[in-house]
């Protein structure tokens, strides 16, 4: 991962390891919308930014989390962050510890709707036998 721009292949593998059975899903899924916007999805994040040197997958999810919970109105997307950083391997003390800390900068509305998507992705994926 350290050291700058991955070829397709190698982007793709980052994004099995971090996103797992459920990001290969959602891959094939904007592929069959839009191939084009799928390889710019995994070329841009996966192959530029992810294969930046200095944070490991684990921090690059907690920002991921942190980002999309400031943002707001990003559900989907915060979902899968989560499902993604449990599949890593963060438990979910640590994933909320991150969203309580953005209730300063994003506001405690913001907080609170990612607190229940964090708990709801959590519940779906324990209810279909995942970790």
């Amino acid at each position: 991962m350290e050291g700058g721009a991955m070829n397709d292949d190698q982007a793709v593998a980052v994004f099995q390891k971090e996103a797992g059975a459920a990001g290969l899903a959602f891959l094939e899924e904007m592929r069959a919308i839009d191939p084009g916007f799928a390889d710019l999805l995994v070329r841009g994040v996966y192959g530029l930014v992810w294969s930046r040197p200095g944070l490991d997958l684990k921090t690059r999810e907690l920002v991921a989390i942190a980002s999309l919970t400031t943002l707001g109105g990003a559900d989907t997307l915060l979902a899968s962050r989560v499902g993604a950083a449990k599949h890593l391997g963060l438990s979910r003390q640590e994933i909320t510890e991150v969203i309580v800390q953005c209730a300063i900068h994003a506001g405690f509305p913001a907080a609170v709707k990612a607190l229940r998507i964090m708990r709801d992705t959590y519940d779906a994926d324990t209810s279909e036998g995942r970790r």
